[in-house]
């Protein structure tokens, strides 16, 4: 968390000066919906989701733009790599994202200036809106679609998040 906070602040000013500039944060679906066994992991996210936001509202009347992507399971990178190869799999409601996806999303979030993109298979959505609009049924929601199965066996296998 302690990076994006001292880069933003590096780059921010000089964006300012010219009048034009934008900041996208890399989150994840764990910033939006807190999963057991993944409370520093989550936690970490949910700061970065925070952190934009409150500079988007921050600098909502400067010509500098803040956006924060938060992906869910994105194949093809080191950290999925390594839960594949111990057998730990994304819970199938949830899919995953190939990283040219992301990078797209990203770009639009730039071009569009959007405050927020929840980068996943369309029923994870509605799990968000519930899980804040009902969040004691959160821990039961999560156990029912296996996120917490997901995240209890990463930790078993002793994968860093």
């Amino acid at each position: 968390m302690e990076a994006p906070i001292l880069l933003t602040r590096a780059v921010v000013p000089g964006m300012l000066a010219r009048g034009r500039g934008h900041v996208v944060n890399v989150a994840s679906g764990a910033g939006k919906v807190g999963v057991a066994y993944g409370t520093s992991y989550c936690a970490s996210k949910h700061g970065l989701v925070g952190f934009t936001h409150a500079l988007r509202a921050e600098y909502d009347r400067s010509p500098v733009g803040f956006s924060v992507v938060c992906p869910g399971f994105v194949t093809d990178t080191g950290m999925y790599d390594r839960w594949e190869e111990q057998g730990v799999h994304a819970p199938r409601i949830a899919g995953s994202s190939k990283p040219e996806k992301v990078a797209s999303v990203t770009i639009d979030c730039i071009r569009k200036n959007k405050a927020e993109v929840i980068v996943n298979t369309p029923p994870v959505r509605p799990l968000v809106v519930l899980t804040n609009v009902f969040p004691s049924l959160t821990p039961k929601l999560l156990r029912w679609f296996g996120y917490t199965g997901t995240f209890e066996k990463v930790i078993e296998a002793g994968i860093d998040q």
